[in-house]
């Protein structure tokens, strides 16, 4: 999270400016199609782990609908898949390994 990486330091937004003062490097211009290509995250992949979450919660329902019973660590899973498909809705376009 802290910028681009030359050999063995992190470079931050600062450290970059200063070296394009001083015309030790170029400022690195990187295109969105750059970056979205170098993204570990695909869609294929983001769209199996939503769906085998939701269809864990459609048993989950399909059980508690026909009074079955559900047991504390199902519920809780249910809790956390609830939770793990808001994240996935709202880091879709999030890039992994840039």
């Amino acid at each position: 999270m802290g910028g681009f990486v030359d050999g063995k330091e992190v470079l931050s937004l600062k450290r970059i400016e200063q070296l394009v003062q001083t015309k030790q490097i170029e400022y690195p211009i990187v295109s969105r199609q750059e970056l979205q290509d170098r993204s570990k995250g695909d869609t294929v992949a983001k769209l199996l782990a939503v769906s085998q979450t939701t269809w864990f919660l459609l048993q989950c329902v399909a059980r508690a609908s026909r009074s079955l019973a559900l047991t504390e660590l199902e519920i809780s899973t249910a809790a956390f898949a609830v939770l793990n498909i808001v994240v996935y809705l709202l880091w879709w376009d999030k890039l992994l390994d840039v």
